[in-house]
């Protein structure tokens, strides 16, 4: 597996994948984190547009590079992160993973995703990752405490909705 930034070529490909992240995520008890239509189309074109979108890959699949997952990365502040009902670990710069979807078939996905992101902040200078998902996404949630987040409070999006947030010291 190996990853790539995204380019508009790879829109498509990438709300497939957030279509069958959606139905995973009500089959398992979750219908509300992303409803019907999160990401939001226009939210993908410019996570593309700005270099913050990632493609998880196998470049050896059988007809080509297929594609395993998607996820947004960046290092800076994520308006939603400035309150928070709880405590971050610390006020230093820090990285951001954001809409992680991958095809339902491969194991690894947020794994591959938190270890991207651990080395590209460390070279750009953040000093934590930060992530938050709806409490009940359980599955994330027991990935995330797996791969050593800590928990630290609720977070409310621009819409009011709450979201668990999670942050790791590297």
């Amino acid at each position: 597996m190996t990853i790539r930034q995204a380019t508009e070529k790879d829109f498509s490909a990438m709300q497939a994948l957030f279509a069958g992240a959606r139905e995973r995520m009500r089959s398992g008890g979750n219908p509300d984190q992303w409803g019907e239509r999160k990401p939001y189309p226009d939210d993908t074109h410019e996570d593309i547009s700005l270099g913050r979108a990632y493609l998880l890959v196998d470049p050896d699949g059988a007809a080509g590079e297929r594609i395993l997952g998607t996820f947004v990365f960046y290092v800076g502040e994520d308006p939603n992160y400035r309150q928070i009902d709880g405590a971050w670990l610390d006020d230093a710069p820090y990285g951001v993973i954001h809409r992680i979807a991958g095809d339902g078939r491969t194991k690894g996905i947020l794994k591959a995703a938190v270890e991207f992101a651990r080395e590209r902040s460390t070279i750009l200078r953040a000093a934590s990752l930060r992530i938050d998902t709806h409490e009940r996404n359980l599955p994330m949630r027991h990935l995330l405490q797996k791969y050593g987040f800590q928990e630290c409070g609720v977070i409310r999006l621009a819409d009011g909705s709450p979201r668990l947030a999670y942050q790791i010291l590297f």
